[in-house]
């Protein structure tokens, strides 16, 4: 398994999203975020399967997923046991979306904003 950080260039951002600072709940040490309704973040890989990470908020931050321009999935960033309206996060990175197993072969991930949301966020794949 191999880990890219939401700083690594293979992630081509859309305009909107923006770098955070040092964070110990980040993978790597940051993430990206962004309150753009176009926004979206791309990778293209090879191999056999794919994961979200991304650390949770006390307030609504989430995501669409789609891969190989398949059906967008909602994934939910905020933390349940938190109803706040700002805040750092309060839960580690950590899996939050999973592909399944893919044929060992070239894959499209696209990660955009998620209507309702006050954020997107991306912090490792």
């Amino acid at each position: 398994n191999v880990t890219i950080d939401d700083d690594d260039p293979s992630i081509k951002y859309s305009k909107g999203w923006q770098s955070t600072g040092e964070d110990p709940f980040n993978f790597g040490g940051s993430h990206h975020f962004t309150d753009e309704p176009s926004a979206n973040a791309v990778l293209n890989f090879s191999g056999t399967a794919v994961h979200l990470l991304c650390p949770l908020w006390p307030y609504q931050v989430g995501a669409r997923v789609s891969l190989d321009s398949g059906a967008a999935v909602a994934v939910n960033m905020q933390d349940p046991n938190h109803n706040e309206e700002d805040g750092p996060e309060t839960v580690n990175s950590n899996v939050l979306w999973s592909s399944g197993p893919l044929e060992n072969d070239t894959h499209t991930l696209e990660v955009s904003f998620l209507t309702g949301m006050q954020f997107a966020a991306l912090d490792a794949f």
